[in-house]
């Protein structure tokens, strides 16, 4: 285990400086980077960015965004490693490489959030898998601090266990933290109200479904278009169920993917698919894994 955090700081260290190098310019942004945190503090983002307050208290008491990015990291790679160990009965280092190939194609965005993200979702499969509540619902309430997509970890439970009851409790944890948040720092409107650039477009307004089947058939930066990471999650489900690759009950947390694909296309930037679909990895490595297993 210590060899593995070793080895994950190390790569986060490194990944750490190549990311600075192609964000540096984007440092003071107030969606992302180091510029969105001080924007939460300030209470002045909107949403959703200002709902998403981990990271940003986190650098209050230590205000050091680079390490703290460092740190985020590491834990990502981690508890990919443990979920691993745990869940899959081995090849945590490999899944700590191949998350980090992953890391690589996020590297345009500076969002330290995302690698928080993927190290909750990480934690609440070994939860689901173990029974741990105290681990599910430490997830719930960090994922809530963090970012809205933990809204499909209820789901995922759901899936996994066909546990209503408890399914029913996750989501009145995720409820009640959101609700906490807006009392805290009231309701904010979406920053696409006013429009955003994404390169040389301007993005505006809540649904995208449109503007996303557009690019689709234009064929959009295609080489890295998030439409193949959704087919390989389709394919993905279909796949593990067949082979078995899953423990019994995740393949069927796996199926977690298709609404979240659907909600991303309809209500976010497709382009910025694969940073947002980052938590999904917690299915993709493992299947990964699975196919160099059986071949």
């Amino acid at each position: 285990m210590i060899q593995a955090i070793v080895i994950a700081l190390i790569i986060s260290w490194m990944l750490d400086y190549a990311q600075y190098a192609i964000t540096k310019f984007n440092y003071d942004n107030n969606f992302n980077g180091k510029g969105c945190i001080e924007s939460v503090l300030n209470g002045m983002a909107l949403a959703p960015m200002q709902y998403r307050v981990a990271i940003p208290w986190l650098y209050r008491i230590f205000p050091y965004y680079e390490i703290i990015k460092i740190f985020m990291m590491v834990f990502g790679l981690f508890t990919m490693y443990l979920m691993a160990e745990i869940v899959y009965s081995g090849y945590g280092l490999q899944t700590m490489f191949i998350t980090a190939l992953i890391y690589v194609i996020n590297f345009q965005f500076d969002y330290i959030e995302q690698y928080l993200e993927l190290g909750i979702w990480a934690l609440f499969v070994i939860g689901t898998f173990t029974g741990n509540l105290y681990l599910l619902f430490g997830c719930i309430i960090a994922g809530s601090l963090n970012r809205e997509t933990t809204g499909f970890l209820p789901l995922m439970y759901l899936l996994a266990t066909g546990n209503v009851m408890v399914t029913w409790w996750l989501i009145g944890c995720l409820l009640g933290v959101m609700a906490l948040l807006r009392v805290i720092y009231g309701i904010k409107r979406s920053y696409l109200d006013d429009g955003v650039f994404v390169g040389q477009e301007v993005f505006k307004g809540k649904n995208h479904l449109s503007k996303n089947i557009t690019d689709i058939k234009k064929g959009l930066r295609w080489f890295l278009s998030p439409i193949w990471y959704a087919i390989f999650m389709v394919v993905l489900v279909c796949a593990a169920i067949v082979w078995g690759i899953f423990p019994k009950g995740l393949h069927y947390a796996s199926f977690v993917a298709i609404p979240f694909i659907i909600v991303l296309l309809c209500r976010a930037m497709f382009r910025e698919g694969v940073r947002i679909m980052l938590p999904l990895s917690v299915f993709i490595v493992p299947f990964i894994n699975g196919v160099l297993r059986v071949n």
